[in-house]
């Protein structure tokens, strides 16, 4: 029996939490490690021994808490061996704190933390990493039950799968959550390419649009601040330039540091041919948020050719939210909508191009 079980069973409990911040607590954990071996199988065994204790948080919707809790426990760990905690397998604390993350609408750290546990099960266990939890949920596989947060990530698979059923009508391209699977988040973790972010990235950007959606529907009419609305679209932009830039067409050295408009107005720009824009395609230019969203409600309801909508919606997206957070534009429902299709349609377009099978 480790000496956490033991302190456990003495302790007068008043909350899991407190029990896991105290000085008993630590020196326990601290004299476990020192006696349990490098295993991960173990250290697996050790961390839901640890959950066990607390879970009661989880099962009683206190996410925040769960979270707290699963760091003070790490914090202990770290400062205590910090060798120990380097090398210990600690896929089974992230991945259940990207589950709590997730229930809490926190999307950006529940794929942070869902990539930190990819990244423990690809160091521990490289050619199983698909088939363990965290690597079903990157990969939006929903059909094996090993998974904790099998829910989640049939609802994360529906999301986009849908947002890719209106790009192929919109589009005419047959692109798929298959191939999107195989030729962007699979890729990103075998070959740990530093496009990973773009990866969680593109996840976050898509769940984020139902909250954001929701918050503006349901916002006061006598003003309000519009920061979420802003950065949600600004990271659709720059999602779009990063897979621009890290595409094999986008390797070029002087691309690194490029903008939109010398990546996809170079005359010898690849990336600019392959998503079929017509040579000296322009951007919208210097407008306001208003006018480009006009512009862009107007494009959307135009005949010009969906590459030339969707990326001159994108850039010119990008431009305003990415330099001013002091606009006074108000959106309607139907007009985020219309901004937010524009931006993840984009970098379908991207991917679906410019990366290889």
């Amino acid at each position: 029996m480790f000496e956490i079980q033991l302190l456990y069973q003495a302790f007068p409990i008043r909350s899991p939490l407190e029990f896991f911040q105290c000085k008993l607590t630590r020196e326990a954990i601290k004299q476990d490690l020192e006696m349990l071996e490098k295993d991960v199988k173990l250290e697996d065994n050790y961390f839901y021994l640890l959950n066990g204790m607390f879970h009661v948080y989880f099962d009683n919707r206190q996410f925040e808490l769960y979270i707290n809790t699963w760091d003070a426990i790490l914090h202990v760990i770290k400062s205590s061996n910090p060798s120990r905690f380097a090398k210990m397998h600690k896929g089974t604390p992230y991945y259940f704190k990207s589950v709590a993350a997730y229930l809490c609408e926190d999307f950006t750290r529940a794929l942070f933390y869902m990539d930190c546990a990819v990244a423990e099960d690809c160091e521990n266990a490289r050619a199983e990493w698909k088939k363990l939890p965290a690597g079903l949920f990157i990969r939006l596989v929903d059909d094996d039950d090993n998974q904790f947060a099998k829910q989640l990530t049939g609802r994360t698979r529906r999301i986009l799968d849908s947002a890719l059923e209106d790009y192929r009508q919109e589009s005419g391209d047959g692109f798929t959550l298959t191939e999107l699977r195989q030729r962007f988040f699979g890729k990103a973790v075998e070959e740990n390419f530093p496009w990973r972010s773009a990866c969680t990235a593109l996840i976050t950007f898509a769940l984020e649009y139902d909250t954001r959606r929701r918050d503006l529907n349901l916002a006061s009419k006598h003003g309000m601040s519009n920061e979420p609305f802003f950065l949600h679209l600004f990271k659709g932009g720059l999602l779009f330039e990063t897979l621009l830039k890290v595409c094999p067409a986008g390797s070029k050295k002087e691309y690194r540091t490029a903008n939109l408009g010398e990546l996809l107005q170079d005359k010898d720009s690849e990336i600019r041919a392959r998503l079929r824009l017509p040579k000296g395609f322009e951007g919208m230019g210097r407008k306001s948020l208003d006018e480009v969203v006009q512009e862009v409600t107007n494009l959307a309801k135009s005949k010009n050719p969906f590459p030339e909508r969707v990326v001159g919606a994108t850039w010119g997206i990008r431009n305003t939210t990415g330099h001013n957070l002091a606009w006074g534009t108000k959106f309607t429902l139907d007009q985020y909508e219309i901004l937010f299709k524009c931006l993840i349609f984009a970098c379908f377009l991207a991917i679906s191009r410019l990366f290889p099978k």
